[in-house]
């Protein structure tokens, strides 16, 4: 699998900050994946998942671009922590924010519900 990222943009570096490659996608465009750099090291500091999980029908499919996020997830799991597939997953899906980390990396799952939507949150950072 490979991620087509049709809306892309760079931010530049800000004091303190590398740069931000920020991707949006999915039919409702509720997906963003952000790559940040390491501030003047051209390295990654993180790599960021983000879905805004529509609750309400408001204009947006509830739970709108879910094939998409969860591929998306499981490309960006499989490639740096595959060995936590199943235990992110599970978090993911659940409505709690939980942390994990391997011998390599350290995983961040934040859970924010709101009124129209929920917004899924899995950050992966090098240690």
């Amino acid at each position: 699998m490979m991620l087509d990222c049709p809306k892309e943009k760079v931010l530049s570096p800000m004091k303190g900050f590398g740069e931000l490659y920020i991707c949006t996608f999915g039919k409702s465009n509720s997906i963003k994946l952000f790559i940040s750099e390491k501030p003047d090291s051209d390295r990654v500091l993180n790599i960021g998942l983000l879905w805004n999980d529509w609750k309400n029908n408001i204009g947006y499919e509830i739970h709108s671009d879910l094939k998409e996020v969860k591929d998306t997830l499981n490309f960006i799991v499989d490639m740096y922590v595959p060995a936590k597939r199943e235990e992110i997953n599970q978090a993911f899906w659940d409505s709690k924010s939980v942390d994990f980390s391997t011998s390599e990396f350290f995983i961040y799952y934040t859970h924010k519900a709101g009124l129209q939507k929920d917004e899924r949150l899995i950050v992966i950072e090098e240690k």
